[in-house]
C-alpha cells in the first residue's frame, strides 16, 4: 500500500472562476493594507495563481485596484432600493454607503492615481458611467413610471448623483443631512422641473429681410 498518496490535484477552473479568485485576492489585500499591501505576488499566493495569469489581464496594479474596486462599488451599489418614491429610494442608496465596508479607500484612491495612465484613467471614468447607468435605468426610470418627474431627465443629474455618492464612499465627505438638504434643494427640484423646449433657429433669410424693411 502507498505510504504516499499523490496530492489531489485542484479542479480545473473557468476563466470566470479565475477571475473571481483575482478580484477577490485584490480586494484581501485592500481590505488587509491598503493600496501598499497590493502586490501581484501577494494577489497571486492569495489566489492561487501564477503571476503571469495575473498580468495577462491587468498590466499594473492602478488596473488592479480599479478592477477591484469597479467589482466592489457593483456589488455594493448595483441593486438600487425601490421604496415607492425617489426621494427615499435616494436616501436609502446613500445610507447603503454607510452601511458598506470602507477598504481603507483613501489609500487605494491615491495609490491608483498616482500609478494611473491614460488607459486606466478611462476605465476610472467607466466605472462612474457605469454607476450612472445604473441611476438612468433603475432609480430614474421607476420614477418616471411612478409620474414623479418627467422625461427628458435634465443632463447631469445622474452623473451628480453618482459623483456624490462615490466621493461620499471615498472620502466621507459629506453627511446624510448634508445629502437630504442636496437632494431637497437641487436635485429633485431639478428633475421636477419641466425642461424647457429650445426654440427653432430663426430662418437667417428673413432675419435679413426684417432689417431691410422695419
Amino acid at each position: 500500500m502507498d505510504d504516499h498518496p499523490t496530492p489531489r490535484r485542484r479542479p480545473r477552473r473557468t476563466h470566470q472562476q479565475i477571475e473571481e479568485a483575482i478580484l477577490g485576492a485584490t480586494k484581501r489585500c485592500i481590505f488587509e493594507g491598503g493600496y501598499p499591501q497590493l502586490t501581484f505576488e501577494r494577489v497571486a499566493e492569495y489566489a492561487e495563481v501564477s503571476k503571469h495569469v495575473i498580468y495577462r489581464r491587468y498590466p499594473n496594479r492602478a488596473a488592479l485596484a480599479i478592477a477591484a474596486t469597479s467589482s466592489l462599488l457593483h456589488a455594493t451599489y448595483g441593486d438600487t432600493p425601490d421604496t415607492g418614491s425617489l426621494r427615499s429610494d435616494l436616501l436609502a442608496w446613500w445610507r447603503i454607503r454607510n452601511a458598506a465596508p470602507n477598504p481603507k479607500a483613501m489609500s487605494v484612491l491615491r495609490g491608483t492615481l498616482a500609478d494611473a495612465g491614460p488607459a486606466e484613467m478611462e476605465q476610472f471614468e467607466k466605472v462612474a458611467r457605469d454607476m450612472q447607468a445604473v441611476v438612468e435605468s433603475s432609480l430614474l426610470a421607476r420614477a418616471v413610471a411612478r409620474g414623479e418627474i418627467t422625461e427628458p431627465i435634465p443632463e447631469g443629474i445622474s452623473k451628480l448623483i453618482v459623483l456624490i455618492v462615490r466621493d461620499g464612499a471615498f472620502f466621507n465627505a459629506m453627511s446624510y443631512r448634508e445629502f437630504e438638504t442636496i437632494l431637497d434643494n437641487a436635485i429633485i427640484p431639478a428633475l421636477q422641473r419641466p425642461q424647457a423646449t429650445p426654440e427653432p433657429a430663426e430662418d437667417s433669410h428673413l432675419h435679413a429681410q426684417s432689417n431691410l424693411h422695419p
